[in-house]
């Protein structure tokens, strides 16, 4: 069935012994379009730590939990958050290291000039992080741009949860006289970019006006594929 990540974020999760905390954030490969790994924070029984557990554990979401085939303790062995990082949180880890690098050598002067020493090869070195790791709380709040501009911004965000994977973006438009939320096959990105906010598509605003329109109340699942074809 065809999933929505609003709908989903912030649902309880069920371990095999009990409920223990939530579903923070899911990471996907932006090549793909792939769910990588969802964010769980655990209760109050770890403390509110973060840790990501891959597609393969998570049942079918039934709209109201979100069933992990771990046990609590199995949970908190899990890795944690900050060892997959996705680009948004990459880059700002890399602007809070760059200011440090700065204030620690002296490029931070009172009343003086911003002196940025130069950064090493090793520092610009990103190999072992991945560039197409990326987050759905982030991109559900980044703008739509196509050829001629701005078209809308992110709505939402669907997944097939038999595969865990993103069969739709949704994008409120605003057509003139009202507010339209219309269906993008993922095929249509060209490029997200995170200095801007923005994902990058292939089309214009009119033919972006002519997608078919996304009705939360009907169920996708028995015709997304026809659906697919249309938005392409």
């Amino acid at each position: 069935m065809i999933r929505s990540y609003k709908k989903m974020l912030g649902t309880c999760i069920q371990a095999l012994d009990g409920d223990i905390g939530k579903l923070k954030d899911i990471y996907f490969d932006d090549s793909s379009w792939d769910v990588q790994y969802f964010v769980v924070e655990l209760g109050s029984w770890f403390s509110g730590k973060e840790v990501i557990v891959p597609p393969a554990v998570i049942t079918p979401f039934d709209g109201v939990l979100v069933r992990v085939s771990l046990t609590k303790a199995e949970l908190k062995l899990c890795p944690h958050a900050d060892t997959a990082i996705p680009v948004s949180l990459q880059q700002r880890y890399h602007e809070r290291s760059l200011f440090n690098l700065v204030y620690n050598t002296g490029g931070l002067m009172y009343g003086g000039p911003l002196i940025v020493p130069p950064v090493s090869a090793e520092m610009q070195n990103t190999s072992g992080i991945d560039p197409h790791l990326r987050s759905c709380k982030k991109l559900s709040k980044y703008a739509l741009a196509g050829k001629d501009g701005d078209i809308g911004v992110i709505a939402d965000i669907l997944f097939d949860d038999s595969t865990w994977m993103i069969r739709f973006i949704v994008a409120s438009i605003n057509d003139g006289s009202s507010r339209q939320e219309k269906l993008f096959n993922p095929s249509l990105v060209d490029s997200i970019e995170w200095s801007i906010s923005a994902v990058k598509v292939e089309t214009n605003r009119k033919q972006a006006l002519q997608k078919p329109t996304y009705n939360p109340c009907r169920h996708l699942d028995t015709s997304y594929e026809v659906l697919e074809k249309e938005i392409c």
